[in-house]
């Protein structure tokens, strides 16, 4: 015979456990320290955050007529959004390939820290499916 009170307090409790353990609290600047990839449809970004503060971003286009670009800066982190100071915008916003890629957008850019079951991603405000995940 099943008991259904028991079943249903497995079942709540497998339940918070799996929320919880999605939620890893509170993200530190230390904690973004590493590297991150971001898959488009035209090609690949990665993006290095060091300790020091400093951050290389690389391009790769798919279309092979297309040169790589390299970009270094300065990051920081207010405690909800990753800064990147001068860095690439490499999507042109409707989720294809800037004509200009490979230069750098004056100014900060913006993004979202996220966490997806213990690991840590970002994204822009302006094309959120792109996620650049720490690898």
């Amino acid at each position: 015979m099943i008991n259904y009170g028991m079943s249903r307090r497995i079942f709540l409790a497998l339940l918070a456990f799996v929320v919880q353990s999605g939620c890893s609290g509170t993200v530190r600047k230390n904690d973004l320290v590493g590297s991150y990839v971001a898959q488009r449809g035209y090609g690949r970004e990665e993006l290095n955050l060091g300790a020091d503060g400093r951050y290389v971003q690389k391009f790769t286009p798919e279309d092979s007529t297309l040169s790589p670009a390299t970009s270094t800066g300065n990051w920081d982190f207010d405690g909800k959004n990753l800064e990147l100071l001068d860095a690439m915008l490499v999507d042109d916003f409707y989720g294809e390939l800037s004509p200009k890629y490979s230069e750098k957008k004056h100014g900060l850019s913006y993004f979202t820290i996220d966490t997806h079951f213990q690991k840590l991603a970002f994204s822009t405000g302006a094309n959120s499916n792109i996620k650049y995940m720490k690898q």
